[in-house]
């Protein structure tokens, strides 16, 4: 799915490697950070600074393909907390180190 995401913007596999771009996005989906929330630095680590772009158009696939990664998981867990803080305090009553 990257290959496809990485190929519609053009962007050169051999010199920046699917790989790549996926465990960087993993990264950030594992600190909760969604493609509004990666700090400018990091977004310049990749494909010229594109590395934020192929992250939006990697999600949107997702979503149009009513698909999820692991990492999708995390996130949406995080953004259900914090959006939902009623749901929060129910499992915080129900896991002690939540």
């Amino acid at each position: 799915l990257l290959k496809q995401v990485m190929e519609a913007a053009n962007i050169d596999e051999k010199r920046w490697p699917p790989r790549a771009l996926h465990a960087m996005i993993d990264r950030w989906k594992n600190r909760g950070l969604t493609p509004t929330d990666v700090p400018a630095q990091e977004d310049a680590q990749f494909a010229n600074g594109q590395a934020v772009a192929l992250y939006t158009a990697y999600q949107a696939r997702l979503k149009q393909l009513n698909a999820a990664d692991f990492g999708d998981l995390l996130v949406d867990c995080i953004s259900l907390f914090r959006q939902q803080t009623d749901v929060l305090a129910e499992y915080q009553r129900r896991f002690a180190y939540l």
